[in-house]
C-alpha cells in the first residue's frame, strides 16, 4: 500500500513539474522591411509589444559578405542611418531580441539545418576577418 501511494504521489510530482517546464508565453515577430530608399520612422513600433524584431533582409554577395538593405543604412551626416535606428528599438524594447533577415538568393528557400549553421558560420567568420 505504501509502495502505491509513493508510486502516485512520484507520479503526480513529475506531471506537475511538466506542467511547469511547459512555456508559458509565445514570440511575437515583427518585420521591419523599408523600401530601397526610405527613411525607417521607428516611432511605428513603438506601441507594439513585438518578443523579436527583424530587420531586412539582406542579401548575401558571392565573397558572405552583406549587402545593405537600403541606400539609408550607414550612418548619414545629418541623422542616424536605418540600422542605426533600428538598434535604438532596445531603448523602447528591452526585452526584445533584435534579428537581422537574411536572403541568399532572390529565389531563396528554406534549407535544412545543416545547410543554415554553415551559412551563418561563414558569415561569421566573414565579419570578424572586417
Amino acid at each position: 500500500m505504501i509502495l502505491r501511494a509513493s508510486l502516485l504521489l512520484g507520479c503526480l510530482a513529475f506531471l506537475l513539474l511538466i506542467e511547469d517546464a511547459k512555456p508559458t508565453s509565445c514570440a511575437f515577430y515583427c518585420f521591419v522591411v523599408p523600401s530601397r530608399k526610405e527613411a525607417l520612422d521607428i516611432a511605428l513600433f513603438r506601441n507594439l509589444s513585438c518578443t523579436h524584431f527583424v530587420y531586412g533582409f539582406s542579401r548575401i554577395r558571392s565573397d558572405m559578405s552583406l549587402r545593405s538593405i537600403t541606400s539609408r543604412d550607414n550612418l548619414e551626416i545629418n541623422s542616424p542611418g536605418n540600422l542605426r535606428k533600428f538598434l535604438g528599438l532596445r531603448n523602447t524594447h528591452p526585452h526584445a531580441t533584435l534579428l537581422l533577415g537574411v536572403q541568399m538568393t532572390a529565389n531563396d528557400v528554406f534549407h535544412d539545418v545543416r545547410h543554415a549553421r554553415r551559412t551563418a558560420e561563414l558569415i561569421t567568420n566573414s565579419a570578424k576577418k572586417r
